[in-house]
Protein backbone atom coordinates (compact mmCIF):
# COMPACT_ATOMS: atom_id res chain seq x y z
CA UNK A 1 0.00 0.00 0.00
CA UNK A 2 2.95 2.33 0.63
CA UNK A 3 4.71 1.65 -2.25
CA UNK A 4 1.37 2.60 -4.34
CA UNK A 5 1.13 5.58 -2.38
CA UNK A 6 4.62 6.36 -3.60
CA UNK A 7 4.20 5.68 -6.89
CA UNK A 8 1.58 8.27 -7.05
CA UNK A 9 2.96 11.31 -4.91
CA UNK A 10 5.83 10.28 -8.13
CA UNK A 11 3.41 10.14 -11.06
CA UNK A 12 1.36 13.50 -9.48
CA UNK A 13 4.53 15.47 -9.29
CA UNK A 14 5.59 14.30 -12.90
CA UNK A 15 2.58 15.08 -14.15
CA UNK A 16 2.53 18.30 -12.75
CA UNK A 17 5.97 19.76 -13.77
CA UNK A 18 4.83 19.80 -17.10
CA UNK A 19 1.71 21.83 -16.53
CA UNK A 20 3.63 24.58 -14.50
CA UNK A 21 6.28 24.56 -17.17
CA UNK A 22 3.61 25.93 -19.25
CA UNK A 23 3.31 28.68 -16.95
CA UNK A 24 6.84 29.86 -17.33
CA UNK A 25 7.33 32.80 -19.19
CA UNK A 26 10.25 32.92 -21.30
CA UNK A 27 12.38 35.93 -22.57
CA UNK A 28 11.07 34.92 -26.23
CA UNK A 29 7.55 35.70 -24.86
CA UNK A 30 8.43 39.30 -22.90
CA UNK A 31 10.12 40.00 -26.71
CA UNK A 32 6.70 39.45 -28.28
CA UNK A 33 4.66 41.17 -25.69
CA UNK A 34 6.55 44.59 -26.19
CA UNK A 35 6.30 44.38 -29.80
CA UNK A 36 2.58 43.72 -29.68
CA UNK A 37 1.96 46.31 -27.02
CA UNK A 38 3.50 48.80 -29.62
CA UNK A 39 1.41 47.06 -32.25
CA UNK A 40 -1.58 47.58 -30.23
CA UNK A 41 -0.61 51.53 -29.18
CA UNK A 42 0.09 52.71 -32.99
CA UNK A 43 -3.03 50.71 -34.27
CA UNK A 44 -4.54 53.23 -37.00
CA UNK A 45 -7.94 52.07 -35.67
CA UNK A 46 -8.75 52.75 -31.93
CA UNK A 47 -11.49 50.10 -31.86
CA UNK A 48 -8.75 47.81 -32.91
CA UNK A 49 -6.43 49.75 -30.63
CA UNK A 50 -8.54 49.34 -27.72
CA UNK A 51 -9.65 45.86 -28.12
CA UNK A 52 -5.67 44.81 -28.02
CA UNK A 53 -4.67 47.25 -24.85
CA UNK A 54 -7.45 45.09 -23.38
CA UNK A 55 -6.63 41.87 -23.98
CA UNK A 56 -2.86 43.03 -23.01
CA UNK A 57 -3.32 44.90 -19.62
CA UNK A 58 -4.47 43.00 -16.53
CA UNK A 59 -8.07 43.88 -15.41
CA UNK A 60 -6.27 45.20 -12.11
CA UNK A 61 -3.26 47.26 -13.34
CA UNK A 62 -1.62 50.45 -12.66
CA UNK A 63 -0.19 53.31 -13.65
CA UNK A 64 2.51 55.82 -11.87
CA UNK A 65 4.29 58.47 -13.52
CA UNK A 66 6.55 60.96 -12.31
CA UNK A 67 5.85 63.75 -14.52
CA UNK A 68 8.07 66.49 -15.78
CA UNK A 69 5.88 68.62 -18.37
CA UNK A 70 7.73 71.35 -20.24
CA UNK A 71 6.16 73.84 -22.92
CA UNK A 72 8.65 74.84 -25.62
CA UNK A 73 9.56 78.49 -25.66
CA UNK A 74 8.36 80.12 -28.43
CA UNK A 75 11.74 81.02 -30.01
CA UNK A 76 13.04 77.47 -30.83
CA UNK A 77 10.83 77.81 -34.14
CA UNK A 78 10.08 74.65 -34.35
CA UNK A 79 7.24 72.11 -32.71
CA UNK A 80 5.20 75.71 -32.20
CA UNK A 81 3.60 77.64 -34.48
CA UNK A 82 5.28 80.85 -34.91
CA UNK A 83 3.63 83.11 -31.60
CA UNK A 84 2.26 86.18 -33.99
CA UNK A 85 0.49 83.91 -36.36
CA UNK A 86 -2.84 83.42 -33.70
CA UNK A 87 -4.70 81.50 -36.59
CA UNK A 88 -2.23 78.71 -36.82
CA UNK A 89 -2.97 77.64 -32.85
CA UNK A 90 -3.01 74.31 -33.51
CA UNK A 91 -1.43 71.52 -31.76
CA UNK A 92 1.56 72.15 -30.96
CA UNK A 93 0.62 75.50 -30.02
CA UNK A 94 2.81 78.61 -29.15
CA UNK A 95 3.09 79.38 -25.19
CA UNK A 96 5.28 81.87 -22.99
CA UNK A 97 7.89 78.96 -21.90
CA UNK A 98 6.79 77.09 -18.28
CA UNK A 99 7.30 73.77 -17.13
CA UNK A 100 5.11 71.63 -14.88
CA UNK A 101 6.25 68.46 -12.39
CA UNK A 102 3.37 66.15 -10.74
CA UNK A 103 2.28 62.47 -10.22
CA UNK A 104 -0.27 60.59 -12.25
CA UNK A 105 -1.44 57.23 -11.00
CA UNK A 106 -4.06 55.27 -13.24
CA UNK A 107 -6.19 52.11 -13.72
CA UNK A 108 -5.98 50.18 -16.97
CA UNK A 109 -9.40 51.85 -18.34
CA UNK A 110 -7.83 55.66 -17.53
CA UNK A 111 -4.58 54.70 -19.43
CA UNK A 112 -6.17 53.17 -22.29
CA UNK A 113 -8.47 56.72 -22.49
CA UNK A 114 -5.27 58.73 -22.25
CA UNK A 115 -3.65 56.81 -25.27
CA UNK A 116 -7.09 56.87 -27.58
CA UNK A 117 -7.33 61.01 -26.38
CA UNK A 118 -3.35 61.57 -27.26
CA UNK A 119 -3.85 59.96 -30.67
CA UNK A 120 -7.08 61.93 -31.57
CA UNK A 121 -5.92 65.14 -30.87
CA UNK A 122 -2.04 64.88 -31.76
CA UNK A 123 -0.99 64.73 -35.18
CA UNK A 124 0.44 61.75 -36.13
CA UNK A 125 1.30 60.42 -32.74
CA UNK A 126 3.13 57.30 -32.10
CA UNK A 127 4.71 55.63 -28.96
CA UNK A 128 7.45 52.77 -28.83
CA UNK A 129 8.53 50.82 -26.33
CA UNK A 130 12.54 50.02 -26.28
CA UNK A 131 13.26 47.22 -23.95
CA UNK A 132 16.44 47.53 -22.00
CA UNK A 133 17.29 44.96 -19.01
CA UNK A 134 15.51 42.58 -18.26
CA UNK A 135 14.95 40.54 -14.48
CA UNK A 136 13.40 37.17 -14.36
CA UNK A 137 14.02 33.53 -12.74
CA UNK A 138 14.04 30.77 -15.06
CA UNK A 139 11.38 29.35 -13.25
CA UNK A 140 8.89 32.09 -13.16
CA UNK A 141 5.90 33.69 -14.02
CA UNK A 142 6.80 37.39 -13.83
CA UNK A 143 9.18 39.82 -15.10
CA UNK A 144 10.31 43.02 -14.28
CA UNK A 145 11.53 44.77 -17.35
CA UNK A 146 13.37 48.51 -17.75
CA UNK A 147 11.74 50.02 -20.92
CA UNK A 148 12.02 53.56 -22.83
CA UNK A 149 9.01 55.01 -23.89
CA UNK A 150 9.37 57.47 -26.35
CA UNK A 151 6.05 59.51 -28.09
CA UNK A 152 6.23 61.25 -31.20
CA UNK A 153 4.39 63.11 -32.86
CA UNK A 154 4.29 65.18 -36.53
CA UNK A 155 6.01 68.20 -36.60
CA UNK A 156 5.84 72.20 -37.60
CA UNK A 157 7.99 73.18 -40.40
CA UNK A 158 10.56 75.90 -39.24
CA UNK A 159 9.92 79.56 -39.77
CA UNK A 160 7.70 82.29 -40.21
CA UNK A 161 4.74 80.35 -42.20
CA UNK A 162 4.35 76.81 -40.33
CA UNK A 163 1.06 75.96 -42.57
CA UNK A 164 2.51 71.86 -43.03
CA UNK A 165 3.73 69.41 -41.35
CA UNK A 166 7.02 67.99 -41.67
CA UNK A 167 8.82 65.04 -40.13
CA UNK A 168 7.87 63.18 -37.10
CA UNK A 169 9.60 64.89 -33.46
CA UNK A 170 10.39 63.05 -30.06
CA UNK A 171 7.99 65.01 -27.83
CA UNK A 172 7.91 62.97 -24.69
CA UNK A 173 10.53 60.38 -23.50
CA UNK A 174 10.29 58.31 -20.28
CA UNK A 175 12.34 55.56 -18.50
CA UNK A 176 9.91 52.76 -17.25
CA UNK A 177 9.45 49.89 -14.87
CA UNK A 178 7.27 47.46 -16.47
CA UNK A 179 6.32 44.44 -14.73
CA UNK A 180 4.27 41.51 -16.65
CA UNK A 181 3.39 38.05 -15.47
CA UNK A 182 2.05 34.80 -17.29
CA UNK A 183 -1.51 33.90 -16.06
CA UNK A 184 -3.06 30.42 -18.26
CA UNK A 185 -0.74 31.12 -21.05
CA UNK A 186 -1.45 34.84 -21.30
CA UNK A 187 1.01 37.93 -20.65
CA UNK A 188 -0.19 40.38 -19.52
CA UNK A 189 1.06 44.38 -18.15
CA UNK A 190 0.19 44.67 -14.23
CA UNK A 191 2.15 47.38 -13.60
CA UNK A 192 4.18 50.01 -15.36
CA UNK A 193 6.21 52.92 -13.32
CA UNK A 194 7.74 56.15 -15.12
CA UNK A 195 9.47 59.16 -14.83
CA UNK A 196 8.71 61.34 -17.71
CA UNK A 197 10.09 64.60 -19.57
CA UNK A 198 7.26 65.63 -22.24
CA UNK A 199 5.78 68.48 -23.70
CA UNK A 200 2.65 66.65 -24.72
CA UNK A 201 -0.78 67.11 -22.93
CA UNK A 202 -1.05 65.10 -20.06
Amino acid sequence: MRYLTLLGAVATVALAGPAHAGERMSVSEVHSFIAGLNTAINSPSLLDSRNQLDRLIASHASFENNVNATVLPHHTWVNNAYYYNNYAYRYPYAAHPYAKTGFQAMGKWDNISLIETKKRTIPGYKAQFELGSLTMSPMADTAVVDVDLKEFSLTYAAGYAPYYYTHSNLNGHSKCKMYISKDNKRVALDRLYCNTNTNLPL
